[in-house]
């Protein structure tokens, strides 16, 4: 992947959203490497399978490897999740910045002056916002 954003920034960003079929410990033994792309990244598959973009993925793939070895561009079923054992570049992003909203929310939300407004208002908070340009 690295090597491929290195090398040509538009096919490395069209990865960045593909999963790995073949597991990666495998490729260097492998005839083929199966990479897939999830329904929802359908336009990321279209423009892998575009036969310029194929081709230059493959002859990246076997220049990496040192040997031939043929690409295969498939579609991968399900949905990325937390229980999903593979997920794309885009996906992890995803996840990791749920995940950091989910903790600055919580930190939020058991802070001591929170916990005192609620208390002596009772009053529910219904939404907050962190102010980007202080923090």
């Amino acid at each position: 992947m690295r090597a491929v954003l290195q090398q040509k920034a538009s096919l490395g960003a069209i990865l960045e959203h593909a999963l790995p079929v073949t597991p990666e410990a495998q490729w260097r033994a492998a005839e083929e490497i199966r990479i897939g792309f999830r329904k929802s990244h359908a336009f990321y598959q279209l423009q892998a399978q575009h036969k310029i973009n194929f081709d230059q993925l493959e002859k990246m793939l076997q220049a990496q490897l040192g040997r031939k070895a043929r690409l295969v561009v498939e579609t991968v079923a399900g949905v990325a999740s937390a229980m999903s054992p593979v997920a794309s570049i885009v996906e992890k992003e995803k996840q990791a910045t749920a995940q950091v909203e989910s903790e600055k929310k919580k930190k939020f939300m058991e802070h001591e002056i929170v916990r005192d407004t609620k208390e002596i208002f009772g009053a529910e908070l219904s939404s907050f916002d962190i102010d980007k340009s202080k923090a």
